[in-house]
């Protein structure tokens, strides 16, 4: 004989009770969970954000006064490589390394329709590679980005910053 329960005239048997719950509880969990997408807000980046983030491989230094295009010295092992991962429409963290040294988690800034900042760098310069210079040197003076197929540019004061979506 199985069990019920009376409650304002109605009665609700213990097998259903506990139906009941399960699906209260499944309910829930697919409302209050959200499938991780990238590494900061376990989310999908904001849409416009979205044009940045990701992990980006630096491959060319453009001088803005001369036009003059660098590469990465052959005898340079290692590369400049930055994670963006938006939390906002307005900004969120980076990551990366250069060819000597880590960059620690630091905030950047966004707006539309491509501005860009780098207000932080947290990083060594200690032995750092002139490839690695020209990312740590110039990435705080950002001002824009573009962005064109796989690349990024981010335009600073001085240089243009050339990155591959990797």
């Amino acid at each position: 004989m199985q069990r019920s329960h009376l409650h304002a005239g109605h009665t609700i048997n213990l097998p259903m009770k506990q139906f009941l719950l399960l699906i209260a509880i499944a309910s829930f969990s697919l409302v209050a969970c959200k499938k991780e997408i990238n590494n900061g807000c376990g989310c999908a980046p904001p849409p416009f954000a979205s044009q940045v983030y990701g992990k980006w491989q630096m491959m060319a230094v453009k001088d803005n006064a001369t036009g003059e295009t660098l590469s990465k010295p052959v005898s340079i092992q290692g590369e400049v490589e930055i994670a963006l991962d938006p939390t906002s429409e307005k900004g969120g963290f980076y990551s990366g390394s250069t060819p000597t040294n880590y960059i620690n988690q630091s905030k950047f800034e966004i707006a539309a329709p491509s501005s860009i900042s780098f207000k932080e760098l947290n990083m060594s310069k200690v032995n750092e590679t002139s490839w690695g210079s020209e990312f740590a040197d110039n990435i705080q003076s950002a001002t824009s980005f573009y962005r064109t197929g796989k690349g990024m540019g981010i335009i600073t004061t001085k240089k243009t910053l050339i990155f591959e979506r990797q």
